[in-house]
Formats: structure tokens, C-alpha cells, sequence
């Protein structure tokens, strides 16, 4: 009777919030959130921690699209949720970590009760920042997105309890799914939504409904399968010449949004995304224009050497940026790196996240605000991932990650500060080598 009075007040509360107010009270990213999860037995951390770990790492075995939640129950600044659905996710940030190392959690409030909703949302997920150790990176790539006009998810902080246990500071990040895209992309119907693992739009192989289910997980109108669409616009990108790549395929693909998450994504030099893996990214069909548009995801890799001792950012010319031109399967960002008229559309948009998607003068504010907001709290983590005293500090000099695989020797890091100082003055002064003038320019 108690779970369905707290269902019956959920539903009232959040039936009530209108559709710009959805997840507003949890992305208020001026203060730190808390959140305490609790396992519906009465059982120890390190017992539930066994459960959580077991079957997650058993759907990661087993390849698992669907992963197993666990019923638990949730406090989220103040407001109690009797029964959610919670597992571990994550692959770097989820394996080598120890017994009492510190899990990304996904919360799904509809999993065991029908139509839940915390804040107008289905689900939450909650990022350990093993990667991301300064707590910013994610947050600051993806605020620049959305500076961009890029619709990118929102993100906030939150203190986590398990079972009473302090988990220390965590990321939270929004769910891309229904909710998001009928948020972002209004019309009448939803289109359908992929998240990405290895699909780039490139002529590796021609695609067939059996392959795609391998690189494109749907995760809207899953009963439909239709991977039709998807092998039109591949058909459509591999079959248009140079001179008319642009007009044409920008009438199925959203090519101007993916020129602009290109540019940021040569900024912050995250690797990990379309061009070397082809993955962290979502596709969504929007029905009101029939575009497929790529909508950002997991940059918690931003601005940080290459992971076995290169130097991503000082190397990799954002002009010509070889990671992405010599990569035949990235078929748009190759005809952007290669084809001169689009060529000129991604530098315009270089110059525009230099004006303003990380204007100077915004970041090095914002990360003042984040510092103020969040850096004691990090400092403080009880099983945070990296070893320094001072927060503030450590933005600006380097700092060691220290593995808990063993086969894995410490990483310096250099201070996050630092780096985007110079990733800014390489990326200026290369677009004016190549002769474009970077003056500032309103934005389109």
C-alpha cells in the first residue's frame, strides 16, 4: 500500500511538469545533488556491490543488449522512489575496478513500475568519472555542444550513497531516449533512435538488416526493427559524387550538425567517438524532417593524452585532422576534410567554437564556477581515482592516475586548464596557416 501511494505521488507530482520543465530539477547544476540508493534487502554495501557486479559483468559476457536491472529503492534529494531498477554500466570505466572501487550506475525509474518517472524522466545515469578525474571534461564538451545549437544532454552532480556507504562525487548525465528526443526534436510522432557501435555511414560493408543490429542497438519503436532507412542513406552517401555530395546528402542526414560536433569534437580531442570507433554517438530520425541527426554522448576522454603516451592534442592537426581524413569508413567527416566547399563549412564552424561554443573567456569562467562548486567535494572522495590535495592546482599541472589493473602503468595527466589554453591556440593558429581568417563571426 506504502509503494503505491509514493507511485500514485510521483505520478501527480511529475504528470504536472510541462514539457520545457522535464528534468529540470535534477540538471540544476548550481548545487550538488544527493542521492541515496538502497538495496530492498537488508544486506551490507560489499553484499549488494557482489549482486550488482555479478550480473552486470555477465551481461557484458554474454553480449547482453537488454541489460538486467535490480530492484532497489532511491532518495533522491529528499524524495524517496520505493522501487527503481539499477544495475552497473560502463566498459573502461566498469572493468579492473576492485570490490570497493567506484561504479557507474544506470537508474531506471519505469523498469518495475509502468510509466515511474523521476522528474518527467525514465532514466539517469550516474558516471563514475574514471576517465574524467578533474569531474569537468564530460560536462564541459557537451555544454559547449549545446552552445553550438547542437542538442546534446544536460548534466549536473550528485554525492551517492549505496546502502549507506559513501560513493563519492558522480557525474549525472541524461538519458538519450524517448523522453530526450521528444523533447529536442517536437513532432507529432517519435522516429527512430540508434545508439551507435561502429556504424560511420562508410563503405566497409553494404549493409543488411542482420549487420546493422550489430552496430545500431534500436532503443525506440524497438518492435518495428526498420533498418531501411538507415540502408537508404547509406546507399544515398556512397553512391553521390564529390560535387554533389553535400546538397544531396544533406537531405537525408543532418550534415551541418555533424560539421559542427566535428569541430568540437577536434577541439576537445576525444578519440573515442565516430571516427576512430565509430561509436559513443546516437542517430536519431527525426519524422518532422526526415533527417538522421547524430546526437553526442560520452566525452569524458576530452582533452587528455593519448591513453598510451602520444600527444593527441599537439599533433593532430585540427585542419586537416588525420584521425578522421584518413579514415575511409568515416565517410563525412572524410568528404569534410576532402571536399573543398564543405571544407570551408568546417572551418567556419572551427571559428565558431573558438567565438563561442568555448569562447575563452567562457570556459575559464565556467571552470571557476565548477571549481568553487565541486572541488572539495572531489578532493575529498573517499574512492576517487586520482591522488592530489588540491583541486584548483591540478588544473593547471599534472597529476597521476594510478590504474587498479595491475598490467597497466600509472598515466601522468596534464592539467585540463593547460590544455585547452594550447588546444585553443593550436587550433587558431592553424586555421591561419591555412589561410582562413578566424575574425569573429556571428553565428548562422
Amino acid at each position: 500500500m506504502r509503494s503505491l501511494f509514493y507511485t500514485l505521488a510521483i505520478l501527480f507530482l511529475f504528470c504536472k511538469i510541462t514539457i520545457g520543465q522535464v528534468g529540470a530539477s535534477i540538471f540544476d547544476d548550481s548545487k550538488i545533488h544527493t542521492i541515496s540508493i538502497n538495496s530492498l534487502d537488508r544486506i551490507k554495501y560489499e553484499e549488494f556491490h557482489d549482486e550488482l557486479f555479478r550480473v552486470y559483468k555477465s551481461d557484458l559476457k554474454n553480449n547482453t543488449s537488454d541489460k538486467t536491472y535490480t530492484a532497489a529503492s532511491v532518495v533522491i534529494d529528499s524524495f524517496t522512489i520505493d522501487t527503481i531498477g539499477l544495475r552497473y554500466k560502463g566498459q573502461s570505466t566498469f572493468k579492473g575496478l576492485p570490490a570497493n572501487g567506484k561504479y557507474s550506475f544506470k537508474i531506471d525509474f519505469n523498469e518495475f513500475i509502468l510509466g515511474q518517472k523521476f522528474d518527467g524522466l525514465k532514466k539517469l545515469s550516474l558516471n563514475n568519472n574514471r576517465l574524467d578525474v578533474t569531474c569537468m571534461r564530460n560536462k564541459l564538451a557537451l555544454e559547449s555542444m549545446m552552445r553550438m545549437g547542437i542538442e546534446a544532454p544536460r548534466t549536473s552532480y550528485a554525492k551517492v550513497f549505496v546502502n549507506g556507504a559513501n560513493r563519492g562525487l558522480y557525474l549525472l548525465v541524461e538519458q538519450v531516449d524517448e523522453i530526450f528526443v521528444n523533447q529536442r526534436f517536437s513532432s507529432d510522432s517519435t522516429g527512430f533512435l540508434y545508439d551507435v557501435n561502429g556504424w560511420t555511414g562508410g563503405p566497409q560493408v553494404a549493409p543488411t538488416p542482420s549487420n546493422l543490429e550489430k552496430q545500431l542497438l534500436p532503443k525506440t519503436r524497438r518492435d518495428e526493427n526498420n533498418y531501411q532507412s538507415i540502408i537508404d542513406v547509406w546507399n544515398i552517401t556512397n553512391e553521390t559524387p564529390d560535387s554533389l555530395f553535400y546538397d544531396v546528402v544533406s537531405e537525408v542526414y543532418d550534415y551541418d550538425n555533424f560539421i559542427r560536433q566535428m569541430a568540437v569534437q577536434t577541439f576537445v580531442g576525444d578519440r573515442d567517438h565516430y571516427c576512430v570507433s565509430g561509436s559513443n554517438h546516437y542517430l536519431y530520425q527525426n519524422p518532422k524532417s526526415g533527417k538522421f541527426v547524430m546526437i553526442p554522448w560520452d566525452y569524458d576522454l576530452s582533452w587528455i593524452k593519448d591513453w598510451y603516451g602520444g600527444d593527441y592534442l599537439n599533433i593532430r592537426n585540427p585542419v586537416t585532422w588525420s584521425d578522421c581524413s584518413e579514415h575511409q569508413n568515416s565517410v563525412y567527416a572524410t568528404k569534410m576534410l576532402n571536399v573543398p566547399e564543405i571544407t570551408n563549412k568546417y572551418h567556419h564552424a572551427l571559428c565558431e567554437v573558438l567565438n563561442h561554443g568555448f569562447d575563452s573567456l567562457w570556459v575559464e569562467e565556467r571552470i571557476n564556477t565548477l571549481s568553487a562548486l565541486i572541488g572539495k567535494e572531489v578532493v575529498n572522495d573517499p574512492v576517487h581515482f586520482a591522488q592530489f590535495d588540491d583541486f584548483e592546482y591540478q588544473l593547471d599541472n599534472s597529476y597521476t592516475f594510478i590504474s587498479y589493473r595491475s598490467y597497466i602503468d600509472p598515466h601522468v595527466f596534464h592539467g585540463m586548464r593547460n590544455l585547452i589554453r594550447h588546444r585553443y591556440a593550436d587550433v587558431r593558429d592553424a586555421l591561419r596557416e591555412a589561410g582562413y581568417d578566424c575574425h569573429y563571426q556571428k553565428r548562422e
